[in-house]
């Protein structure tokens, strides 16, 4: 064993209680795309960690520290969105958990910008890097979805999902990351049939009537 993998085991010997598994694109150019909501969200999580650190492996990044007293890993993969399981391999064998201790942080295609949807399981509903997840580990796993739609007619989904969200779009934007991250903090403390119930109803103003 490498002596900084020592050193590694030894300082998370504490239990984790969650990991934050946020999917995106590594990488500058992807860094204010629509596809990239998971890290927009696991940057605010990042701030808000306190005793913060930093541990970087080949298929990850991640920030550990506590919030709510809570100890919490807040992880980036660095792996293309399909292979996020790759990430979530590193992840299990570094921390030492199961996938009850995660929460997957996505966008999504199918949901309007302005909304999110936690669930407790389900299908990968299009994404990627749900899909290579649930073939390898099944699908009961708790997911936070953020949406990005709609996508607009006679429009590529890949090349949309690659687009950077429009300056009209950024407020509503601020507002749905900032209610992701609340979400999370929630779950630390509450189970996910309370944190559905609370904050699957959210709709931003220009979203109300959104069923």
């Amino acid at each position: 064993m490498a002596f900084f993998d020592f050193i590694l085991k030894r300082r998370n010997k504490q239990k984790v209680d969650f990991i934050f598994f946020c999917i995106g694109n590594h990488g500058e150019k992807y860094k204010n795309t629509r596809h990239n909501v998971g890290f927009m969200v696991a940057d605010r999580l990042i701030d808000i960690l306190s005793d913060k650190y930093t541990i970087k492996k080949k298929n990850f990044d991640s920030w550990a520290g506590n919030i709510n007293n809570r100890k919490v890993i807040v992880v980036k993969p660095k792996t293309f969105v399909n292979l996020s399981v790759n990430a979530i391999d590193s992840c299990n064998k570094l921390f030492n958990v199961s996938l009850d201790s995660y929460l997957v942080i996505v966008d999504d295609l199918n949901l309007p910008l302005g909304t999110l949807r936690l669930r407790p399981s389900g299908s990968d509903g299009g994404h990627k890097g749900i899909g290579s997840i649930i073939k390898k580990y099944g699908s009961n796993f708790k997911r936070l979805r953020i949406g990005i739609g709609p996508l607009p007619e006679n429009v590529d989904a890949k090349e949309f999902v690659l687009s950077e969200f429009l300056e009209k779009e950024k407020e509503i934007l601020n507002i749905v990351i900032d209610k992701a991250v609340e979400a999370a903090q929630f779950l630390l403390t509450n189970d996910i049939l309370s944190a559905m119930n609370k904050f699957n109803n959210f709709r931003t103003e220009e979203n109300k009537s959104t069923k």
